[in-house]
């Protein structure tokens, strides 16, 4: 035991060799764990997007009732979300913070359609989804 002491007493902090050693292993972690990382962070955007047009839509039709029963229905139209019209405001004031999102609301000759909503990353979410099924006779 005295002679290890005695080895050991001059020896300070560590080896090039594990400092070498253990920032490779970082480096492996960090290659691993990166693209897993990045994943969540889309499927979380991803998420909120969907998020954003569905209550975006379901102001839309609250808007365009509370309109339609005041006798202001709008008309058969796009309305974007810069325009001012009565549908948008309506619409910013249902739904808070739908002021600093761009979108475009359709309405029809039944009410609203649908919405676009143009992501932070430059993607169009219309919000319901068109159906791409096809049927067969």
């Amino acid at each position: 035991m005295l002679k290890l002491m005695k080895r050991l007493k001059g020896k300070k902090g560590f080896t090039l060799i594990e400092l070498i050693v253990v920032i490779a292993i970082l480096g492996i972690l960090a290659a691993v764990i990166t693209p897993t990382v990045l994943n969540f962070v889309n499927d979380a955007r991803d998420a909120r997007d969907e998020a954003n047009a569905s209550g975006l839509f379901n102001a839309a039709q609250l808007a365009y009732v509370t309109l339609a029963q005041d006798g202001n229905a709008p008309a058969t139209d796009d309305y974007d979300s810069e325009g001012g019209s009565a549908i948008i405001q309506a619409i910013e004031s249902t739904l808070p913070g739908s002021e600093d999102l761009t979108y475009t609301v359709q309405v029809g000759a039944n009410g609203v359609e649908y919405i676009e909503l143009k992501t932070d990353g430059g993607e169009i979410i219309r919000h319901p989804a068109v159906s791409t099924t096809t049927t067969t006779t």
